[in-house]
């Protein structure tokens, strides 16, 4: 009988084998006035919190992803890994780069900063045997697509920006067709968090512009 996820050892609470769990994500508040500094603190601990055990669960996710193939692949490989293993490899150093990106602990380069979005997203949505991946639109409403997100809007300057109406009027098209676009990575986006508000990589929304000649009509 194939080998199934592996679940967590009540024994060995601090060094758990890997299983998806489920997770309600808290987010730290603060008030202005006095102790303002003191709740932003405050603030800043929840979110950092909030943001590894985001992280830890979606490692654990990709790791029972893993073992479920491996077990099928030669079983004999499979050798259980520890949260702080998975932390340190490649997946878990470029989720908390974002995660210190989203919180604005730190900047990267764009480049740097996009290609480490895109790792991840190859890791979590690239089946084998297709040529390329897509991102299910609900995936940013997750805690992971919220960090991502947020580590992605940081690395771009305001002007590098533009609106989806803008976008739209500029293509000549309506905005449920730059959502299209948006879906199938025509258009590159951004998402701010903190606003709610989604806007359309400048640059791409240009590229087309110019691929096209001229503002193109909507699809018959």
């Amino acid at each position: 009988m194939p080998a199934g996820p592996y679940h967590p050892d009540s024994a060995h609470s601090d060094r758990k084998i890997l299983t998806k769990f489920d997770y309600a994500r808290t987010i730290g508040t603060y008030s202005v006035g006095l102790g303002l500094d003191a709740d932003r603190e405050g603030a800043d601990v929840d979110d950092a919190k909030s943001y590894q055990e985001t992280i830890d669960k979606w490692l654990r996710v990709v790791y029972s992803n893993h073992h479920r193939l491996l077990s099928h692949l030669y079983p004999e490989a499979n050798r259980p890994l520890t949260i702080e293993q998975l932390r340190s490899g490649p997946l878990g150093t470029d989720l908390a780069r974002l995660s210190d990106l989203a919180r604005g602990e730190m900047r990267e380069a764009k480049d740097h900063v996009l290609e480490a979005i895109d790792s991840v997203l190859q890791i979590l949505f690239w089946p084998p045997g297709s040529e390329d991946y897509s991102v299910p639109r609900s995936f940013w409403e997750t805690d992971l697509g919220r960090m991502i997100s947020m580590a992605k809007y940081r690395a771009y300057e305001p002007a590098e920006l533009v609106s989806i109406g803008n976008a739209a009027q500029q293509l000549g098209v309506t905005r449920p067709t730059i959502y299209r676009w948006m879906d199938d990575r025509t258009l590159d986006y951004v998402r701010d968090e903190m606003s709610g508000r989604t806007f359309v990589v400048r640059e791409g929304v240009e590229n087309l512009r110019r691929d096209i000649g001229e503002p193109v009509g909507e699809p018959t």
